[in-house]
């Protein structure tokens, strides 16, 4: 772990760059280094509030109450507040606590310590005020109020967070790269990333009792996050384990266009021709690309490995050889195309609980299943059979 000494060095040599655009052409462009992409996520955590969170947690003035609660005997609010208040707080001003993102119904009662309350949530990224903490504890208790009155599925219940995670449109706030992984923050700001969209996705589905694997892919957990989950849904007869990604399904322009050739197919709009015709926009809904993938179909979809799988309520790790033996365990694996039937099924119930009418949900239901047979089961099978052919 690197010493304060060791950050200070590290700061001292990013400052001499005004912006990651002078970054990238004095250093980047001029050295083109292997690890290009590790730098530039380096050079936004420690440009932004990843340095912030460094010098906080170092800082004289903050009581470090999360150190106390490592050895696992003061995890309440009253116990919190107990140790806080036999200690000398005269020095302080700021004070880092460790929170379980769960409700509390004496949450309040932590401003008695009249300190600055910072809180490190157990499981998430970064850390948040305790102002962030309570509206995010506000958003996700209505969500799971509201959902848990339809006696969903476990398959609807992972759609349902899904739709919510991905309704979210990719960006990084130039503040701070740390504000789009932490939940709080991403609720707060609206800033996400795919660490952020990967936790939200996974909090979400805690608040309905369910658990999910947070899948780090790449070189490193900065190169990319998905989520695996374990579905055992007797109603719609599913029963494995599946990855997700709603990072890449999340929202984007989509076209329903005519080409010059007469035939209709979808398009992202950066990929919109000037002989296209656009016969219709579409709402980025629709997209179920990487939804319910078989993790045994994983490399057919992702060519990255996965070098880390940890579970989102117990921080238990599992290797990938350790997943797929849970995947046999069945013996009898879903079909890959399996989603194009189980899709219409599920949308039909939980477009209706997200508040669509039915001639809405008609629509988006038709549009999901044509764009998932035009990507997933279209142009993206093309593409890999071209590059085995070409192997």
């Amino acid at each position: 772990m690197a010493t304060e000494s060791s950050l200070e060095l590290l700061k001292k040599y990013f400052d001499q760059f005004s912006d990651f655009e002078d970054f990238e052409k004095r250093y980047l462009n001029v050295y083109n280094p292997q690890n290009r992409e590790a730098l530039i996520q380096f050079f936004n955590d420690i440009k932004s509030s990843c340095w912030d969170f460094a010098k906080l947690r170092r800082s004289s003035e903050t009581f470090r109450i999360d150190k106390a609660q490592k050895n696992g005997t003061i995890t309440t609010i009253p116990q919190i507040l107990e140790y806080a208040k036999s200690q000398d707080l005269s020095k302080y001003k700021k004070a880092i606590i460790c929170l379980e993102n769960k409700d509390y119904e004496n949450l309040e009662d932590l401003r008695q310590l009249n300190l600055d309350i910072f809180i490190q949530v157990t499981n998430d990224s970064g850390i948040c005020t305790l102002d962030e903490f309570q509206y995010m504890r506000q958003i996700l208790k209505q969500f799971r109020d509201y959902y848990s009155t339809f006696h969903l599925s476990p398959l609807e219940k992972v759609t349902i967070a899904y739709d919510c995670v991905k309704f979210y449109q990719y960006n990084e706030t130039e503040a701070s790269a740390y504000y789009s992984r932490t939940v709080a923050k991403i609720l707060d700001t609206g800033s996400i990333v795919c660490a952020g969209y990967s936790r939200f996705f996974c909090q979400l589905l805690k608040e309905l009792g369910m658990n999910a694997y947070l899948l780090f892919v790449g070189q490193t957990d900065s190169d990319h996050v998905r989520v695996m989950v374990n579905i055992q849904d007797e109603k719609y007869g599913v029963s494995d384990l599946f990855v997700f990604d709603p990072t890449w399904d999340s929202n984007k322009n989509i076209k329903l266009v005519k080409k010059a050739n007469g035939t209709v197919d979808y398009k992202f709009e950066i990929n919109v021709k000037e002989d296209d015709t656009i016969v219709e926009g579409m709402i980025s809904d629709i997209s179920y690309m990487f939804y319910m993938v078989p993790l045994m179909e994983y490399k057919k979809y992702f060519s990255d490995n996965i070098f880390k799988a940890i579970s989102y309520k117990t921080q238990e790790s599992m290797e990938l050889d350790s997943l797929k033996k849970l995947s046999r365990v069945n013996n009898q694996q879903p079909r890959e195309d399996s989603v194009l039937d189980l899709l219409p099924k599920v949308l039909l119930r939980t477009k209706k609980m997200e508040g669509y009418n039915q001639e809405q949900i008609d629509w988006l239901i038709e549009h999901s299943v044509n764009f998932l047979k035009a990507t997933r089961f279209g142009y993206m099978d093309k593409y890999r059979k071209d590059n085995q052919t070409h192997k």
